[in-house]
């Protein structure tokens, strides 16, 4: 379930009313893009919310034929950048770390 701090994040940056909304639309717009090619998870990571940053990749299935959770972590904005990256540029080195480890978990 996504908790209140991470769907103000998908809401707020998304421009999204989050009302009313069920859990699987809310795994949805984890995976909308704005204008710069960035999802919720890259706003999570560069404001250094780590719990919020969790609970969107852990909220997703990391093994099986489909893997929304990779697909989310390996995400590049128009820039090229990961959410990791954008994490790690504004000095959120836990959280560049915590995406880097569980990419590879995940692609193993």
């Amino acid at each position: 379930m996504l908790q209140s701090n991470e769907t103000s994040i998908l809401g707020y940056e998304m421009g999204k009313n989050m009302d009313g909304l069920t859990d699987n639309e809310r795994r949805k717009l984890l995976f909308e893009q704005d204008d710069h090619g960035r999802t919720p998870l890259f706003y999570a990571a560069e404001k250094g919310l780590e719990e919020e940053v969790s609970e969107m990749i852990f909220s997703l299935r990391g093994t099986g034929l489909s893997l929304p959770r990779l697909k989310l972590i390996t995400t590049k904005d128009h820039s090229g950048l990961t959410a990791a990256d954008v994490a790690e540029e504004n000095g959120h080195k836990e959280i560049a770390r915590l995406l880097r480890v569980e990419q590879g978990r995940a692609g193993w």
